[in-house]
């Protein structure tokens, strides 16, 4: 409803018009950077505040990680990552190697959610099979649902070591960099260095 309304379509004319007007309309480079890097520099801090916590949190547990737990997580590091993705002219190559790691993390967590998903859906068709079907429905069925079982638990038990590997002290030293890099931009300076 919202993309059909007219304020929706305003807004795609208004941002066309900024896309084609001259330069000297657009506001300039470095008063766009500054605004920016401040904006950023917020978000990124209460972003990656949010996925460090609940990610220390789950592996500090000695327990397998709660399905919810890593879905919650899997939300804020992706939420991390467009974030990241979005200011990468910003961050330079420590921010694109803190996404490399990001996405290893979260190729595991979406690997785990998808298997949740599947078991869930397996799991409410096979309540839609009528009893008198043939054998080898409900074994297929069965398998399948065991086989994303397996993947989901297998996900699971993996998170502690890939958690620990994202927060290397590689990782931990790049996103400070970011955070430092989006500082000098507030501050007027660009970032120094080949790394840009």
């Amino acid at each position: 409803a919202v993309l059909d309304s007219p304020r929706y379509f305003r807004l795609l004319v208004r941002l066309e018009h900024f896309a084609e007007a001259p330069p000297r309309r657009r506001p300039p480079q470095a008063a766009a950077q500054e605004r920016l890097a401040i904006a950023g520099r917020r978000a990124l801090e209460r972003v990656s505040a949010k996925v460090l916590k609940l990610g220390r949190r789950l592996d500090a547990s000695d327990e397998v990680p709660a399905p919810k737990d890593l879905h919650r997580l899997r939300i804020h590091a992706k939420r991390l990552r467009y974030l990241l993705e979005f200011l990468r002219q910003l961050t330079g190559k420590p921010g694109r190697r803190f996404v490399k790691r990001l996405v290893r993390l979260q190729d595991l967590l979406g690997a785990h959610q998808d298997a949740i998903v599947a078991t869930d859906f397996v799991r409410r068709y096979a309540e839609t099979i009528d009893p008198t079907s043939t054998p080898q429905v409900s074994r297929a069925v069965d398998a399948l649902l065991d086989h994303e079982a397996r993947l989901a638990e297998q996900a699971r038990a993996a998170f502690h070591r890939s958690w620990q590997s994202f927060t290397q002290k590689r990782t931990l030293a790049d996103l400070r960099e970011i955070q430092q890099r989006l500082r000098k931009q507030r501050d007027g300076r660009p970032a120094k260095g080949k790394n840009r």
